[in-house]
């Protein structure tokens, strides 16, 4: 079976071929990765185990944006638990059990601080832009493009492309932000 979609990224990705183990009559169990197909649907899906108990399978996504499952699975609508997925050339273990619970925790912790660090750096990182401080340190050429539509601005460092501007819309590319004023906007 192949995967596709964002719901169990970073876990899986689009295109990983998924290998299963069916459960027969061992235990499903909190962590494991499960395919099934949910009561309301005919289509399979690849989702995580949260809790197990009398009234029945509760699953998530690792994807946290994207939050809980709303229906409540029998294990009869478990097709099985994925154990490999094979990305390319490599094959990757995926962890049920304690080990698929941490990865989940982990999983979150990550996103959490990268977030925390792209807000304060970012913050940084614009403010340290704003100022100008670092303005001059790269040497950038600007050429200018008289289009049919408007100016069309290219701000290259060497051979390399690091910004754009043109029709009202543009870009520097990080982190040379930092080094690049928008003087040039006004050619």
């Amino acid at each position: 079976m192949f995967y596709k979609g964002l719901s169990m990224n970073p876990t899986l990705q689009d295109f990983d071929e998924l290998y299963l183990m069916s459960y027969d009559k061992r235990r499903i169990r909190v962590g494991d990765v499960i395919v099934f197909v949910p009561p309301d649907r005919d289509e399979k899906i690849v989702h995580r185990v949260i809790t197990v108990g009398e009234k029945g399978i509760r699953t998530r996504r690792d994807n946290f944006r994207m939050g809980f499952d709303r229906w409540l699975l029998k294990p009869s609508d478990i097709i099985g638990r994925v154990i490999y997925a094979e990305r390319g050339r490599r094959r990757l273990r995926v962890f049920g059990g304690l080990i698929g619970q941490m990865h989940v925790i982990l999983i979150g912790m990550r996103r959490i601080s990268i977030s925390a660090l792209s807000f304060i750096f970012g913050y940084l990182y614009r403010g340290t832009a704003r100022a100008g401080i670092f303005k001059g340190w790269v040497k950038t050429r600007v050429f200018v493009f008289n289009k049919r539509i408007g100016k069309e601005i290219y701000i290259l460092a060497g051979s390399r492309l690091i910004g754009r501007y043109g029709a009202g819309k543009g870009y520097i590319r990080r982190p040379f932000r930092l080094f690049v004023g928008r003087d040039f906007l006004k050619q």
